[in-house]
This record gives C-alpha cells, structure tokens and sequence, in this order.
C-alpha cells in the first residue's frame, strides 16, 4: 500500500469567531482518521497529511463527515495532492508579479470541476485593475489593492460556479506546497 500527501483546506472556520477549532484538536482529528504526518498551517483549516491513495472525493466526504460528526460545523473541505498543488505554482499566470506583489496574488480552490460554461484560460480585468484567470478548479487571481477589497471574493464565485470555493494567498499556497513535499 503506497501513501501518498495530501494538502486540505477548510472553509470558513476560525474567521470572525465563526466555527472555532483549534489546530491541535483538528489534528487530532484527522488522526482518529488513519492519517498520518499530519499537521496544519496557521490557524485558518490548512491540514497536510498523508494516507494510502485515495480518490479526493471519496476523502473529501470523509474529513468533512468526520468534522461534522466531531466538531458539529458543516464545513467545506478543499483536497489537492503535492503534483495538483506544484502544477498550480508552475503555471500561475501572475508569476511575473509575485516578487514586487506577492501579497496581492490568491488562489481560490473550487471543490470540483465547475459546469458553467465559459471561455477557459482567459484573463478577466474589473476597473479596479483586477484580475482573474481559471484553470481548471483554480482560479488565479490578482488583486492589487487586497484581498480586503475585491469583489472577487468566495461569495462572487459560489455564486458565478454554484460550487462551494476557498481561497489562500499566494505565500500560503507555497508553504503548504513545501510542507506536503516534506512528507
């Protein structure tokens, strides 16, 4: 049975005092799971852990079941594994901008592959300069005022894909990448 690292990320939990769960629990948690390696990235739901290959949405279902059964929260889960998250940072389109704005480029994380129908790859610019590109179950996002204050927020693409959506800044994708290739 060969393991293989995985990268979760919660939706929605310990923001605003909403959905309080300690990392240490959460751990914990995944554990009482039959996972192992695991640990989590600062205090917003980023869970990397290994276990024997699994199909994502079967794991999914799982973690989200789990802490449901656990914590009480419905709360959305966001699966990618160590090559899905490399290819996320090898393609990023705004790449160019990272190193004199890095803290204005996120990633936001669909759950599945959306239905809506739409021109693929191509950059979307609001007039506040945004800007927007998905890929496949990623959108690139480039937002040189802040997150704080795009409308481009996981609300505006629950809406537009009817798909529950998180989303991470740029540095944090990174170290989540970095600490799943650490497995």
């Amino acid at each position: 049975m060969s393991l293989a690292a995985y990268i979760s990320m919660l939706r929605g939990i310990n923001v605003s005092g909403q959905k309080m769960i300690r990392m240490q629990e959460l751990v914990a948690m995944y554990k009482t799971l039959g996972f192992t390696n695991v640990s989590t990235f600062i205090q917003s739901g980023n869970v990397v852990f290994s276990c024997a290959k699994q199909d994502i949405a079967s794991l999914t279902t799982m973690i989200e079941e789990q802490i449901h059964n656990h914590f009480g929260y419905s709360v959305s889960v966001f699966i990618r594994t160590v090559p899905e998250m490399a290819h996320i940072i090898t393609t990023n389109p705004f790449s160019k901008q990272e190193n004199e704005t890095n803290k204005n480029i996120y990633i936001t994380f669909l759950q599945t592959q959306p239905v809506v129908e739409e021109p693929r790859n191509v950059k979307i610019t609001s007039q506040s300069g945004e800007e927007y590109i998905r890929v496949d179950r990623e959108i690139f996002l480039f937002c040189p005022n802040g997150y704080g204050r795009t409308k481009l927020n996981n609300n505006y693409f629950e809406r537009k894909y009817k798909l529950p959506v998180t989303t991470r800044n740029w540095n944090t994708v990174k170290e989540l990448y970095k600490l799943a290739t650490l497995i």
